[in-house]
């Protein structure tokens, strides 16, 4: 996506500017020199340093650096020059998963080089409320283990080296240790590093106008095998959030895919049949992203003896989209 997409985006977080070497090494951006250099025509400037991680002060490649006139990215060991303009409105550093740098207005020096050091912070999303249903035609004990790609911050009832259950015959969960009845086993975690799946042509999945989100998500969620209770609970949790923006982009991974990029699931004795469904979505302000979307399709999911359903998904932010 090009880099005047980040000008439409004015609520970015954490911005951190300062020309004193005293802010070295912490988060944001430092200019650390300012030269003169005649050779450099009149009202250009050279924009020219190196991005680190602050966790650890390695070099972070693949950064996109850039200004209202031009952009780079770092390479392998976090360094970048740039020729820029010295009545350039915005200053950026970007990196999918990374803090963002959006400054207005930077007032660099005209004819100067001017040396920067970047501190960017790694950020954490949220896997929101994965969700567990389990069904059964008879009483039947059985042991769930969930290993997420990231860290628990919440789960209900407590997970404590797995579930211990008894699956009640009308979709009803007993957790043995408590012996108390729970409608679902509920999962919350942190994990990094999530994104859309697609490739430089073409991304599967939809743009939709959100005043459309309820009829949208009864259609697919329809197709991905949730019954009217799943639905229900998918879209109370989900159309909210959908909704705070005019469009938004969607995304589902399913099933094997959920497995090796959301949470790795153990059951014991094996399900006759599991869903896994996990929504990723971005709002958009405009209706274009550009790239094209090829709606996905949906192998049916039937329900057989020992059921598994799972839903849960993550909100990311729209500059993700960088295609």
């Amino acid at each position: 996506m090009k880099h005047l997409l980040l000008g439409l985006y004015i609520g970015i977080a954490g911005i951190i500017h300062a020309h004193s070497s005293e802010m070295l090494g912490l988060p944001g951006w430092t200019i650390v020199s300012e030269i003169k250099n005649d050779s450099i025509p009149e009202g250009d400037v050279i924009l020219e340093g190196n991005v680190k991680m602050f966790s650890s002060a390695l070099p972070l490649s693949d950064v996109r650096i850039g200004t209202s006139s031009s952009e780079t990215l770092t390479d392998s060991l976090g360094d970048f020059t740039l020729n820029a303009k010295a009545s350039d409105s915005l200053f950026f550093c970007y990196r999918s998963g990374w803090s963002e740098i959006y400054e207005i207005n930077p007032n660099f020096k005209s004819q100067h080089i001017i040396t920067i050091d970047v501190y960017l912070f790694q950020e954490r999303q949220i896997m929101k409320k994965p969700i567990i249903y389990l069904y059964n035609d008879t009483p039947i004990n059985a042991q769930i283990k969930i290993t997420p790609k990231g860290e628990f911050t919440f789960t209900y009832p407590k997970y404590e080296d797995g579930w211990n259950v008894s699956v009640q015959p009308k979709g009803g969960i007993v957790d043995l240790k408590s012996n108390k009845e729970f409608p679902y086993l509920f999962w919350e975690a942190e994990t990094e590093g999530l994104f859309f799946d697609f490739t430089e042509k073409q991304m599967e999945g939809w743009v939709i106008k959100t005043d459309t989100c309820i009829s949208f998500l009864e259609n697919q969620l329809t197709a991905l095998g949730l019954n009217e209770v799943e639905q229900t609970d998918f879209i109370t949790f989900w159309a909210p959030i959908l909704s705070k923006d005019e469009y938004a982009v969607i995304q589902f991974l399913l099933d094997d895919v959920y497995q090796n990029n959301i949470a790795e699931i153990e059951i014991s004795p094996k399900p006759d049949a599991i869903r896994r469904v996990y929504l990723l979505t971005a709002p958009l302000n405009n209706a274009f992203i550009g790239i094209n979307m090829v709606p996905q399709t949906f192998a049916p999911f039937q329900r057989n003896g020992f059921t598994v359903l799972e839903w849960g998904g993550t909100e990311l932010n729209f500059l993700d989209l960088k295609f």
